[in-house]
């Protein structure tokens, strides 16, 4: 899937959210489309994006039990976090105003935990007999 493919999928879900009359502010939906679009690439995983309340918009990518983690609030900016798959934390960046996020080490580390995941999801073998692929 397409940078851009990503990009209007995080778009068409922040419009549905939004159509559910839930309160977020443009502000807080323009500093997630950011986020999203900071962080994916081709062929990365495909975030969640949901609304937790509050006002804010949470991003979450999850892939063989890690885990990369972006809120947005609209009273403390952009935060984010990771976990292995003991759910151990990897990093928690304090909240950050966006423009700060988008050149922060906390958004570098979890571009690189994303491109881990994306080689992840790419080596994965899948236990169906060769035979039943070709008979398909």
């Amino acid at each position: 899937m397409s940078k851009q493919e990503h990009l209007e999928r995080s778009l068409n879900r922040l419009v549905e959210i939004i159509a559910a009359s839930n309160p977020v502010g443009r502000n807080v939906v323009m500093e997630t489309y950011q986020a999203v679009e900071a962080m994916v690439f081709d062929n990365s995983p495909t975030p969640k994006i949901a609304y937790v309340g509050g006002g804010a918009l949470e991003i979450e990518w999850l892939v063989g039990g890690r885990s990369l983690t972006i809120s947005c609030s609209p009273e403390e900016g952009i935060e984010a976090w990771a976990t292995d798959a003991n759910g151990d934390l990897l990093f928690e960046g304090e909240p950050l105003p966006i423009e700060r996020f988008l050149s922060s080490t906390w958004k570098n580390q979890g571009l690189k935990l994303l491109k881990s995941m994306s080689r992840e999801l790419r080596n994965q073998s899948f236990d169906v007999p060769l035979v039943s692929i070709l008979a398909d």
